[in-house]
């Protein structure tokens, strides 16, 4: 199996494949979290993976109940960019999904993230393809 049947047979396919499940995943996200209300960055916490450090906000908000929620982003990123984006004791827009309240966003910080990292994956497949045809046409 030489490079171009690999890129052809499995690398494209499989970031293609992804992509398209992170623009869906973005796509659901926007079509659940429905009801809006306000709510406060209470603090920034710390989220190790196997990848490495990040770090996402703890939002807490009251949904239509009146019970409180406080839960953690599903999104983590840099420190900057997180205190920058949702500085602790600053007010956000929160939507959620009334069928299940722990399916948030902040609008403005995790809004969308699938569905651009979902086209990143698309445009590099796109990109592949372009570039792998060429060489084996040249």
């Amino acid at each position: 199996m030489d490079v171009f049947d690999l890129v052809f047979g499995i690398l494209i396919p499989v970031f293609a494949g992804l992509g398209y499940f992170l623009v869906r995943a973005g796509r659901n996200q926007d079509r659940f979290c429905t009801i809006h209300t306000k709510g406060f960055v209470t603090e920034i916490v710390r989220v190790t993976s196997r990848d490495g450090v990040t770090y996402a906000p703890v939002v807490e908000f009251t949904d239509d109940s009146g019970k409180v929620i406080r839960q953690r982003s599903s999104m983590s990123t840099n420190r900057s960019t997180v205190e920058k984006t949702c500085p602790v004791g600053t007010e956000v827009t929160v939507r959620y999904d009334p069928l299940n309240v722990s399916s948030f966003l902040i609008v403005g910080y995790d809004r969308n993230v699938f569905g651009l990292v979902g086209s990143i994956f698309i445009g590099v497949s796109l990109i592949l393809v372009i570039v792998f045809t060429l060489i084996k046409i040249i």
